[in-house]
């Protein structure tokens, strides 16, 4: 591993302790495990399931990227090695990574060239997370972005065309930009269905749009930390004031989406204990 590589693990690695630290003294967490303990389990049951879905589309977002490069593989075999790179990232977020880890595999098996594998993975990525940008900026319901909705929708659109020249230019890739754009879109509201489907089974009336907001703002912010383990806490604990919530109610909502997060990577673990499994071998030409 590169300096420069471990330097930005030691750097997640100090953001994430000093979150989990801040979000830990500045609530009561006799309070935090009273507000879990009353959350109704049907709702979490449903904000898995729709998170899981989510997860599926990202698969599939995949899967036609490299389709439209072609690059032929299953999108049976596709999703469980996507189910194994959530293992990576959610669980080993110091180690080599879940899109390391999809490379790998694929140059392992396939033979697929390094530099096709980490631009068609770029691509994923990249795109993925202009459309989260492009949602947070659209749904400022605060206004800090931009005061009036149509402002916020004129810049979302630039966003989205400025994406799609950028991944014209370098990569020539104009076909695959729309679709892998639908996709993430696709992913998004599926997690936010999740979110406010967590956020109703806690009994939380108001400040639903808002929560919404900082929820993908934490998916963003996510890359600074290990998993976005204790960013996401840290930032729906330091918005309590402004949801109109305790701290402790807050952070629960965080909570419950970190722990959906992690049952939802865990089951990739299997694929990564058999990676035999994942029945790449058996599409080997």
């Amino acid at each position: 591993m590169s300096v420069r590589k471990i330097v930005g693990k030691i750097l997640q690695l100090c953001i994430t302790v000093f979150c989990l630290y801040y979000t830990v003294s500045n609530i009561n967490l006799s309070q935090l495990l009273k507000s879990l303990h009353s959350t109704q389990l049907e709702y979490i049951a449903m904000a898995l399931f729709f998170f899981i879905s989510s997860q599926v589309v990202s698969s599939f977002r995949l899967y036609n990227i490299f389709k439209l490069f072609h690059y032929n593989i299953s999108w049976q075999a596709n999703m469980k090695l996507y189910a194994a790179g959530l293992f990576y990232n959610f669980f080993l977020p110091g180690g080599v990574g879940g899109d390391a880890y999809k490379g790998f595999r694929l140059r392992e098996v396939f033979g697929w060239p390094s530099k096709q594998i980490l631009k068609m993975l770029f691509l994923d990525r990249a795109i993925g997370f202009g459309v989260l940008g492009v949602m947070i900026v659209v749904l400022d319901w605060t206004g800090m972005i931009a005061p009036l909705l149509e402002y916020r929708l004129l810049l979302g659109v630039t966003l989205t065309i400025t994406g799609y020249a950028i991944t014209k230019y370098l990569f020539n890739s104009q076909n695959v930009y729309w679709l892998t754009f639908g996709f993430s879109v696709f992913v998004q509201l599926l997690q936010i269905i999740a979110v406010i489907l967590i956020i109703k089974g806690m009994g939380i009336q108001g400040s639903v749009g808002l929560m919404v907001w900082i929820f993908l703002i934490s998916s963003a912010a996510g890359i600074l930390s290990f998993a976005g383990i204790g960013v996401r806490e840290f930032l729906f604990l330091s918005s309590a004031s402004l949801l109109e919530l305790s701290g402790e109610l807050s952070a629960t909502v965080a909570l419950w989406i970190s722990i959906i997060g992690a049952i939802v990577s865990f089951m990739g673990g299997y694929y990564i204990l058999f990676p035999k499994n994942q029945g790449l071998e058996s599409e080997k030409n």
